[in-house]
């Protein structure tokens, strides 16, 4: 991506789509998004999207951590039959985030602590319920 050979990134992807569908397994490419510019980020998106995928993913962790920013980029940048999932946030464990990774437009999150998230939520939820 860096290298900006679209062509080479794209059916490297497509090769990984192809292996995968015929397996009847979705297929996520995965960005590292918080190591590209907001430009690279759509043309990674546009890239993954032409190879056939079935998600983008912001991050495995391991490249730094993506942003809100990041998702709406992706979110913008690929159809609405491609999944955009949040992920690999270093600190990534408040129900505030979640929230607002599901408003900027991400249709999975990948957290280890869910429950204690979804917990979080059912409390400030009602809270705001008068009975």
């Amino acid at each position: 991506m860096k290298d900006t050979d679209y062509d080479l990134y794209t059916s490297d992807i497509a090769e990984v789509v192809k292996v995968g569908h015929e397996a009847g397994i979705e297929v996520k490419a995965i960005l590292e998004v918080a190591m590209l510019t907001d430009d690279e980020v759509k043309a990674a998106c546009e890239c993954a999207v032409n190879a056939g995928v079935d998600f983008v993913k912001t991050s495995t962790g391991r490249g730094g951590n993506p942003s809100i920013k990041h998702v709406k980029i992706m979110r913008s940048s690929v159809p609405y039959n491609v999944g955009v999932k949040f992920s690999g946030y270093g600190s990534y464990n408040s129900a505030q985030l979640t929230i607002m990774a599901l408003a900027a437009g991400a249709t999975r999150l990948g957290t280890r602590r869910a429950p204690e998230i979804i917990d979080e939520i059912e409390a400030y939820f009602k809270e705001l319920i008068i009975e």
